[in-house]
């Protein structure tokens, strides 16, 4: 059996995507539990949220 050169070509793109979408991913997962395990989200929220309210209040 022949592959044609755009076959073999569009498998080695699927795949280096793929694994660039996995890598992504993770790393993604990886800081999203970093946040939620330290609670920097909930302080980062606040924070802005204050600094917002306040810009409003006082301007």
């Amino acid at each position: 059996m022949r592959y044609s050169y755009q076959a073999v070509l569009k498998s080695m793109f699927l795949d280096w995507y793929l694994k660039i979408g996995v890598a992504s991913a993770f790393g993604g997962a990886s800081i999203e539990f970093f946040m939620v395990k330290t609670g920097f989200c909930v302080r980062n929220f606040l924070s802005h949220s204050l600094n917002t309210l306040a810009t409003f209040a006082f301007s």
